[in-house]
């Protein structure tokens, strides 16, 4: 939840066909409601839409291998405000 004023709606199960007949390990990924019209807007701005798969992508490489193991796009690392700790370090200056 790195993607600021982005709401996370938790983690739903469910049986969707898609997961279950799949031959491989499988998440559903949700990223808006193109009926919301704020949401919506941003789904049409490909920065956002970048911003997102870059995201999804450190999920699943950080899950199947650890935190601080994914090197994002540099495009999409050099628009991005870096999030700050309690500490008021970034996250790669904390880990340091």
């Amino acid at each position: 939840m790195t993607i600021p004023h982005s709401t996370n709606r938790g983690v739903h199960t469910a049986n969707f066909r898609v997961l279950r007949h799949a031959y491989y390990p499988a998440v559903l990924v949700e990223c808006g409601f193109l009926s919301n019209r704020s949401e919506g807007s941003q789904a049409r701005d490909w920065e956002y839409r970048e911003l997102l798969a870059d995201r999804i992508a450190e999920a699943i490489v950080e899950q199947r291998y650890g935190p601080g193991v994914y090197r994002g796009s540099p495009q999409v690392t050099a628009q991005t405000p870096q999030a700050e700790t309690p500490t008021g370090l970034t996250p790669d200056a904390a880990h340091h």
